[in-house]
């Protein structure tokens, strides 16, 4: 409309376009990696240009118009793609689901409220080409209906991925019955390894055992005799369990500062591998006996414990 020039995927046209039409030129996408673009909003400003188009082998032509924008911040598909191709991960939503007041123009709306001022603003600056509502499942929390957010956030990980070969080689050793579910479920499971998120953001449970301090000093407490030494003050009868633990405060062995725990707690399949260790206090009393049973002879599983 207007002898406006569109760029879409042909296989797209007709379910984008309704009106005549005319294709003035057909090329392939990759014509487009590294082209420059002017963004629909620019509230950030960034060091480096990051408005240009880069190819992912995530984008379709089932839908759409063949091409997409990426929220790194938002998506773990966009995220990666991302970190391989050098972008920035802005975030203009705080943890509560409202705009940011950087993006001055819907600050303090929540995001799904913020979805029609977005699209009035596109129409008064005629950069609107389409409006239409699509049926999509989404996510929303179980208890209250309220609309989820997928949200990047800060979590300690676990570099499982170092050890994938001796978890391979661990794995080979082992009879599985039945016994496809070796090279199968389990065993694809560990050749797509990745790094573990350990930190889960929760009111009560094992505690993540990082205290740090105001100039970034961390440190890991490997036992409670360690976490009595260093800590400033330690009752008599303490729940180790979080919230209770964060009333511990430590002196930091580098500069003297006090030190709080990081708020976070453990992923409780972490508590369940532990299992064998824990339950003979190990390594700190009971090492023969530890080794002498150490690795069980026989462990019974439900199936889905088979994909980690």
């Amino acid at each position: 409309k207007n002898n406006e020039k569109l760029i879409l995927a042909k296989t797209l046209l007709n379910e984008v376009i309704k009106e005549p039409y005319q294709i003035l030129r057909t090329f392939k996408g990759k014509v487009l990696i590294g082209k420059r673009y002017e963004p629909l909003f620019n509230y950030v400003s960034l060091k480096n240009d990051c408005y240009f188009v880069v190819d992912a082998d995530f984008v379709s032509l089932k839908e759409g118009t063949g091409i997409v924008h990426i929220a790194p911040a938002f998506g773990v598909d966009d995220m990666n793609l991302a970190r391989e191709k050098g972008l920035p991960i802005i975030q203009l939503v705080d943890e509560s689901g409202k705009i940011k007041k950087k993006a001055v123009d819907f600050a303090g709306l929540f995001v799904k409220e913020a979805d029609p001022e977005i699209i009035k603003i596109l129409i008064q600056r005629n950069i609107l080409f389409k409006e239409e509502k699509i049926l999509h499942s989404y996510p929303h929390c179980w208890r209250c209906d309220t609309p989820l957010l997928y949200y990047a956030r800060k979590s300690w990980f676990i570099t499982t991925s170092i050890i994938k070969d001796k978890l391979l080689k661990s794995n080979s050793e082992i009879n599985w019955y039945p016994d496809h579910i070796k090279y199968g479920r389990f065993g694809n499971w560990l050749e797509n390894n990745i790094d573990w998120s350990l930190s889960r953001e929760r009111y009560w449970g094992t505690p993540l055992p990082i205290w740090e301090d105001n100039s970034g000093h961390k440190i890991c407490i490997g036992s409670l005799d360690e976490l009595k030494k260093l800590a400033k003050h330690f009752p008599d009868e303490l729940d180790l369990h979080r919230p209770y633990i964060d009333e511990i405060k430590l002196i930091c062995p580098q500069c003297k500062e006090e030190m709080s725990r990081v708020k976070d707690v453990i992923d409780c399949w972490f508590d369940s591998g532990s299992m064998p260790y824990a339950q003979l206090h190990y390594p700190f009393e009971n090492y023969e006996k530890f080794y002498n049973n150490f690795p069980a002879d026989f462990i019974c599983e439900a199936l889905d414990q088979t994909r980690g």
